[in-house]
Parts: structure tokens; C-alpha cells; sequence
């Protein structure tokens, strides 16, 4: 998405032992109320209290969280994106250094009740998880709506404030807008592959990996703790009223090709909307766009 909507706000003091950091994030997605549509995390039946408007607690939401790769810095513990529910991810240390910079082994694992993966060693290193569930909470805002005396209607947006179990976070509401990623439904990627290891990025090679050569090219890629990740070349978007932009971040090549006229491959991948949840002609509409950039041709 091009952005978030609000800022998570840190709790200024620590929740009591065994729970995991409370928070609020955006809820993205298309909604056909007027409501903010928000995350409290973890799913936890917090107090809320507002200054202006109304927030209320909805329901239990299960989120599928993709994998990716966190860093230790000299410790032994790091944070997850969001809790884990149910079965934990798994892990693969890519490298691992100690303090003298020599290269080390170090075997991650979740700890439920830290809410925290743990290294059997403190090193630096980098560890990827697999995808994994997260349990979180439903929360949405009503802002005060006002009559004007201009006519019309004034709508006031205020600062939700949620308690639990000694842990207290402070979120601004702001009015959704485009700009902000609010409402935005994201209807096609297009991505190619790079691989990292311990001494950096690097294209895919051909026969990856079970081989780390590249034709003509003497440099061969260490495909010991190398891990496969995706880059973005663009991103196609609708907005609820229609309206349709793509985002194209800059992307480079990577050695061993630096220099060379060489072109990566790129795959696509193309999102299908539910007739269950959104509307008949903001998917047809959708679909016009994807063709029109010579995309699912098949639709």
C-alpha cells in the first residue's frame, strides 16, 4: 500500500508479564460504513475511551502474516511482526557472526511466553520465519459529526486511548484519504526474484538452489544460509471510488550483472476480487485496468 493511515504510537510503559505489546494499527481494506476501521493488538479486551467520538471493540480477527527475516543486533532476542496464534514459524539462520566477527551457528526458536524468537547464543545474525497466523482484535471509530451552521456538516476526528493490564497506547485518528492507503485494493504485482546471503544481494541464479553459477560469469553465489526473496517492479491499486494508479518503485540490478544490458525475470501476480465483498462494477472495472496493462488476459 502507499501508506498507513496513522502512526502506532509506543506504549510509554510496559505491559504486565506474558502479554505481548499493546497496539493499534489501520485495518486496510474496503468498508462501506463510514467507520475507522482499526487493529488492536494482541487480541485482548482492552478500555477504550475516546475524546472525541466513539470507539468500540469488535471481534477476534485471525491474520495470515507473511515470512520474512529479522536481525539481531549482538543479542539474542527480536520481536515477530505481530503475535504468533497457534503453531509457531519456522526458522533458518541465514549467517551468523560473533562479537569478533567470526562466523558462528546460532538456532532461533519462538518463545509463547515473551512473545519473543530467542537465539541460543547472542550473536548478530539474520533469521528468516516462515508465514504464520496472528490473532488480533477488530476496533473501529465513529468521528463527531456536527451540523454546521454553514450547512453541511463538520466531522471531527480525535485520539483513542487503550488500556489493558497496566499497558496504555495513545492513537491519533485522522481522516481516511487516498494518500494514506485507506480503502485501496491492490490488484496486481509484478516481482522478480534476488538472493541474500552472508555478503549481500545478488541475482538469482539459473539452477538455484541447488547451483550458485552463473552462465559466463566466473562468480559463483555461496548458496549456504542464502535465502530467495521477492522485489517489487509495480503495483497495481483501485481505490473504492474507482480510480486506479500504479506504483513503480526504482529497482537495480544486482551483481553479477551490474553493468550488463541484463533484464531479471519478472512474474505476475494478480489478485482476485470477492463478488461476495465488493461491488459488481468496481470489479469490472478492475479487470479493464489489469487488461489494459497487458495483464490477465484471461479474465
Amino acid at each position: 500500500m502507499s501508506g498507513e493511515l496513522q502512526r502506532t504510537v509506543v506504549i510509554p510503559f510496559a505491559p504486565s508479564s506474558g502479554q505481548h505489546q499493546l497496539e493499534i494499527r489501520p485495518d486496510f481494506g474496503f468498508y462501506s460504513d463510514d467507520l475507522v476501521h482499526l487493529l488492536l493488538i494482541p487480541d485482548v479486551g482492552a478500555t477504550l475511551t475516546t475524546d472525541v467520538g466513539e470507539a468500540r471493540l469488535g471481534n477476534a480477527k485471525i491474520l495470515d502474516v507473511a515470512g520474512g527475516v529479522l536481525s539481531f543486533s549482538g543479542g539474542d532476542s527480536a520481536a515477530l511482526p505481530l503475535p504468533v496464534d497457534g503453531v509457531p514459524p519456522q526458522f533458518r539462520t541465514l549467517f551468523a557472526f560473533d562479537s569478533k566477527g567470526q562466523g558462528t551457528s546460532a538456532a532461533a526458536h519462538y518463545d509463547p511466553q515473551a512473545f519473543e524468537v530467542r537465539l541460543s547464543r547472542p550473536c548478530t545474525a539474520a533469521v528468516a520465519y516462515t508465514q504464520y497466523k496472528a490473532r488480533v482484535r477488530t476496533l473501529t471509530y465513529r468521528p463527531l459529526v456536527q451540523a454546521s451552521p454553514a450547512g453541511g456538516a463538520k466531522t471531527t476526528y480525535g485520539v483513542i486511548a487503550a488500556y489493558y493490564q497496566g499497558a496504555l497506547v495513545v492513537y491519533p485518528v485522522t481522516p481516511p484519504s487516498l494518500d494514506q492507503g485507506v480503502a485501496v485494493i491492490e490488484l496486481y504485482r509484478r516481482v522478480s526474484p534476488k538472493v541474500i546471503n552472508a555478503d549481500g544481494q545478488f541475482e538469482k541464479p539459473p539452477d538455484y538452489p541447488q547451483v550458485g553459477s552463473y552462465p559466463g560469469k566466473s562468480f559463483v553465489l555461496d548458496v549456504v544460509g542464502s535465502r530467495e526473496i521477492e522485489r517489487v517492479h509495480e503495483i497495481g491499486f483501485i481505490d473504492t471510488a474507482g480510480h486506479t494508479f500504479v506504483y513503480s518503485p526504482s529497482v537495480d540490478i544486482l551483481e553479477p550483472y551490474v553493468g550488463d544490458a541484463y533484464s531479471p525475470t519478472i512474474s505476475t501476480k494478480i489478485a482476485t476480487l470477492d463478488p461476495e465483498k465488493y461491488p459488481r462494477d468496481l470489479i469490472a472495472r478492475a479487470r479493464d485496468f489489469i487488461k489494459s496493462k497487458g495483464l490477465g488476459q484471461g479474465l
